[in-house]
């Protein structure tokens, strides 16, 4: 069954809450070398079918994804329908279906609004709560 919008943020924070953010020499990524499962990937690479996978298929034009850690750079990249159309294949079932952007500001909100464990910037959610209009009162933190 598909996961809501506002399911995957809230399992997303309670991820973080519970293994901090995925952070590899000091740089959020999507997964690093030594994640087994998903207990050490970002808030993309955490519903991502393979992570290690989606590196070296789902985007070409991407040399090191271990460090690539903003969704919105795909809108800057030539052939970016394709890579859309890749990146949606390498989500897990649960998590098909949804806007590219709600990726983006789940993943900006990842690397800026945290600090090891603790959510710092409020301000994100919010943000990420009205654009994709998610009921922020249904949200823990």
């Amino acid at each position: 069954m598909q996961k809501s919008m506002t399911q995957i943020l809230q399992e997303t924070i309670d991820h973080i809450k519970t293994n901090g953010r995925c952070m590899e020499d000091g740089l959020c990524c999507y997964w690093t070398d030594d994640t087994e499962g998903h207990e050490n990937a970002c808030a993309v690479g955490k519903w991502m079918k393979n992570p290690m996978e989606a590196q070296e298929n789902a985007f070409p034009p991407i040399k090191d994804l271990t460090t690539y850690s903003d969704v919105g750079d795909l809108y800057e990249i030539e052939g970016y329908d394709v890579i859309v159309d890749q990146l949606e294949e390498q989500f897990i079932p649960e998590a098909q279906g949804h806007p590219t952007y709600f990726w983006d500001l789940l993943q900006n909100f990842h690397d800026i609004g945290w600090k090891d464990k603790e959510m710092i910037h409020d301000g994100l959610l919010d943000q990420l709560c009205n654009a994709m209009s998610i009921d922020r009162n249904k949200i823990t933190t």
